[in-house]
């Protein structure tokens, strides 16, 4: 697995043990390396993309009390795409909360500053 990759499969079982029961969180796969020859490729593009897959959306999503919450994952020279920006400024004026988080540790304290209990704590 690829950097990124490590990272969110870190924060996810992290997830899994930290959020309280009545949280929900799901990936965002929009990295997802498409199978098969370049015909094949492009028919699964075109129907990610009929079917509502967005360029610049966030890698994972947690709804907690009516919050909907994002976080982007970058390792740690890891930059934004404009896309990413864009998104995240469109997820603020929806009134969601976004974050870019480099660590698990960066995903637990956003966790905390958006007042979700945790059930685990980093050690």
């Amino acid at each position: 697995m690829r950097g990124e990759d490590q990272l969110q499969a870190n924060v996810c079982k992290y997830l899994h043990s930290a959020l309280p029961s009545t949280a929900w969180f799901t990936a965002i796969p929009n990295g997802t390396v498409l199978a098969g020859d370049s015909k094949a490729r492009a028919i699964q593009s075109n129907k990610l993309k009929a079917t509502g897959m967005r360029p610049g959306a966030p890698d994972l999503h947690i709804c907690w009390e009516g919050r909907a919450i994002y976080i982007e994952l970058k390792a740690p020279k890891g930059k934004l795409a404009d896309t990413q920006i864009t998104t995240s400024n469109q997820i603020a004026l929806a009134g969601g909360l976004w974050t870019v988080a480099r660590s698990v540790e960066d995903v637990a304290g956003f966790l905390g500053m958006c007042g979700v209990p945790l059930k685990a704590r980093l050690t």
